[in-house]
């Protein structure tokens, strides 16, 4: 829930909706408990129609026994990403997330997301149009320890490092 709720926007944001939809079902992080919650208070959380589809999607297909949990710690990292995706509303984005952050595995470094290649490019002082290639160069060589470096390279997002005013852009001048 936590990746869909963190989709496309900022991480206060994402975790200011987030925290208010704990509050709303006490933190019992159930399928009745979340399948409880009418559409009009999802949306009073801060949730959009599209998330609020796609955390329904989450449901259904938990209660159908298209996902399951348990099973997903089992998996390897590939077979994780082909499971959730299947569900409409996860991409490889969210199940990249859901890898480094839930299952806590150790050669994630989600390409595609915004914030690591804004990081990159700061780091390795490429272009915009080169951040993403850059990214990609990282992934290999980090292998076996990727989720390390994308740790690491938010972290610099979050200790203010990259001092940028749009998301797409860095400022050419700034060098830390």
């Amino acid at each position: 829930m936590r990746s869909i709720i963190g989709q496309q926007i900022t991480v206060g944001v994402a975790q200011s909706i987030f925290q208010k939809l704990s509050i709303a079902i006490d933190d019992h992080w159930t399928v009745n408990q979340l399948s409880q919650l009418r559409e009009s208070e999802m949306k009073a959380l801060g949730l959009s129609q599209s998330k609020i589809n796609y955390i329904q999607n989450v449901l259904f297909a938990v209660r159908n026994g298209q996902l399951n949990f348990e099973q997903l710690y089992k998996m390897d990292d590939n077979s994780v990403i082909n499971a959730l995706t299947q569900i409409k509303g996860i991409g490889r984005w969210t199940a990249e997330v859901f890898l480094l952050f839930t299952l806590q595995r150790k050669n994630i470094l989600p390409i595609y997301d915004v914030g690591l290649q804004r990081a990159a490019q700061w780091l390795y002082q490429t272009t915009k149009a080169e951040r993403k290639k850059q990214l990609t160069i990282c992934k290999e060589q980090w292998q076996g320890c990727a989720s390390i470096g994308a740790f690491y390279l938010w972290e610099a997002i979050h200790q203010d490092l990259l001092q940028y005013d749009s998301i797409y852009d860095i400022p050419k001048d700034h060098k830390n």
